[in-house]
């Protein structure tokens, strides 16, 4: 299991970088559309590939949290569409703080929810 707890961690550092590709992409004087939806639909497709490969390592292990995990991931797959969909739409402005949104949404997740997941699968009691 230890190793798919550091491929876990590795994903969540790529997310992390892909996150600040957005924001520098939504930033940049020079940036097109076409580059900020490249860096959204990167960050959405690496998301989604990560969240399989956690929720796998979580229902392989029993965690009995992985229904609302699943939720939190659904949710955030949801929201990085539907951001992607209104600014696609010129709905949403490149220099909005989506990314600084989805930043804060991953630190969250990560020190809550997947170190709840952590805490659970090293403690003796499972």
């Amino acid at each position: 299991m230890t190793n798919d707890y550091s491929t876990i961690s590795a994903d969540h550092d790529r997310l992390s970088q892909l996150i600040d590709l957005v924001v520098e992409s939504m930033s940049a004087k020079n940036s097109t559309k076409s580059n900020i939806e490249n860096a959204l639909t990167n960050l959405l497709n690496a998301a989604k590939e990560h969240f399989i490969n956690e929720e796998r390592v979580m229902e392989k292990a029993g965690y009995p949290g992985l229904s609302k995990h699943r939720y939190d991931h659904a949710h955030l797959k949801q929201c990085l569409s539907d951001y992607i969909r209104l600014f696609d739409h010129g709905m949403i402005s490149p220099n909005s703080d989506g990314g600084s949104a989805f930043k804060s949404w991953l630190d969250f997740h990560i020190k809550k929810m997947d170190n709840e997941f952590l805490s659970w699968s090293s403690s003796p009691h499972h």
